[in-house]
């Protein structure tokens, strides 16, 4: 009987252990939709590198957070339709939040971004693009980059097809510079053209990939989603993951 009575508490320790050591259960479950192409963002080429980013970030955000993230594949032209068709609670989307869709949706912040940066041949490094007279800067027409370059009066748009098209001009010395999408450029600029060229500045605009939802609905999950961001870039895990998925210049 003293035997027992000497194992009682050990007992009770045991159990408190046991729980103690049990994986928190979530505490939500939601479904988030991704376009593997992330149509209509340029990625030339870089997309699985994104898409991979994009998992793991989804992956850390739920383990910091203590919820559960399924992801679901979607195509670019019904991604949206399940959205709205509630089939899943978020999206990821590279979706300008403009007011006319933000009569629609709800955004995360940005995890991402794509927007364009000035690429400069490595002999200019010491130029600023906006000192420049009648500089020719390359851009792809009818993008904002091509909008902006036509407002600014000491530069002229030249106009290419493609990021690569501009790389290849600016190396060319065909034009001074060129806007071109921060994704490929960070591409071009660490391999083809290492030798030749820059990234003169940070990615312009408010372009870029983020979660959606529809309006005034799954504001949980936002608020989770931008906790767990704030938190991996505060603990050096998000810069660890664009270093990973070569995101970064």
């Amino acid at each position: 009987m003293k035997c027992m009575k000497k194992m009682a508490p050990l007992f009770c320790l045991f159990l408190l252990l046991l729980v103690g050591c049990k994986p928190h259960k979530p505490k939500e479950f939601y479904s988030v939709a991704i376009d593997p192409t992330f149509f209509p963002i340029e990625l030339e080429g870089k997309e699985i590198y994104v898409l991979a980013f994009t998992n793991d970030l989804l992956q850390e955000i739920a383990h910091f957070r203590n919820i559960s993230i399924t992801k679901v594949p979607k195509a670019w032209d019904n991604i949206v339709y399940a959205l709205k068709q509630k089939q899943v609670h978020a999206i990821i989307s590279g979706m300008d939040p403009i007011l006319m869709n933000e009569k629609t949706f709800d955004f995360s912040n940005l995890f991402l971004q794509t927007g364009p940066v000035i690429v400069l041949r490595k002999n200019m490094k010491n130029i600023d693009i906006h000192r420049l007279k009648n500089g020719y800067i390359g851009v792809i027409p009818r993008s904002k980059a091509a909008l902006y370059i036509e407002t600014q009066p000491n530069l002229m748009a030249k106009y290419y097809d493609n990021n690569g098209q501009i790389c290849s001009a600016i190396v060319e010395s065909e034009i001074n510079g060129g806007l071109v999408d921060s994704i490929p450029a960070i591409s071009y600029v660490a391999d083809l053209y290492n030798q030749n060229l820059l990234i003169k500045s940070e990615p312009m605009f408010d372009e870029g990939i983020r979660l959606v939802t529809l309006k005034d609905t799954n504001s949980d999950l936002l608020y989770e989603f931008n906790e767990g961001l704030k938190e991996l870039k505060q603990n050096g895990v998000y810069q660890k993951l664009l270093k990973k998925w070569n995101l970064i210049n």
